[in-house]
């Protein structure tokens, strides 16, 4: 607003961020479970009976055929495990453990981690997503990953009633011969209207 005698009384202004477009990932996926079909289609990854990508988020699908998978990885496949339920796994020679958020879940993670699947990302961009399946903002982290030896992509802390607090991850990759395996606890399938979670999900099937 400016007076009359020119004198600025009030001035707002409104940064807004503008993405590029992200395109469709032409590649060929094996898909164990619903979240994983979800988020195929979403990336427009084509579903394939055998390929070198896989996405699992059906654990049991994935220790039927263990061995089978686990060479193919050696081989230099790569195995994505998307929000595996709270337990204890064993995968590529490596023990892991899920655990529930320890008060509730969360809105946020840190990409603070260095790992090039996050490089270029700002402070603010791994919280508050939209859930269009609800029409709000939900929480992004239900369960927290310890995993030994494991490489950090997304971090996040254990805390609650009467338990000891540290750190956690909320995402990880194993090197395991030529290829990797990365399990990611955020929620990504579903959500990817977000810009930055469409980026990041596209960066994990995609980068090796």
């Amino acid at each position: 607003a400016i007076a009359q005698a020119g004198k600025l009384l009030h001035d707002t202004a409104v940064g807004i961020e503008l993405f590029p477009p992200v395109a469709p990932v032409p590649t060929a996926v094996v898909t164990w479970g619903v979240k994983s079909k979800r988020l195929a289609r979403e990336l427009g990854l084509r579903p394939a009976a055998k390929a070198d990508l896989y996405l699992v988020d059906d654990f049991a699908a994935f220790a039927k055929r263990r061995r089978t998978i686990e060479a193919a990885v050696a081989r230099g496949a790569q195995v994505i495990f998307l929000e595996l339920p709270a337990g204890d796994y064993a995968i590529g020679g490596t023990n892991l453990k899920v655990e529930n958020c320890g008060m509730s879940p969360v809105h946020f993670v840190s990409r603070d981690t260095g790992h090039p699947l996050v490089a270029g990302f700002g402070p603010q961009d791994f919280r508050l997503w939209y859930d269009p399946a609800h029409d709000r903002i939900t929480p992004l982290l239900h369960t927290t990953l310890t995993a030994k030896g494991w490489t950090p992509v997304l971090a996040t802390g254990k805390v609650g009633w009467g338990t000891p607090s540290g750190p956690a991850l909320a995402a990880a990759e194993w090197a395991h011969g030529a290829g990797r395996f990365r399990v990611c606890q955020v929620a990504l399938a579903g959500r990817t209207i977000n810009p930055v979670t469409r980026e990041f999900a596209a960066r994990l099937v995609m980068q090796h």
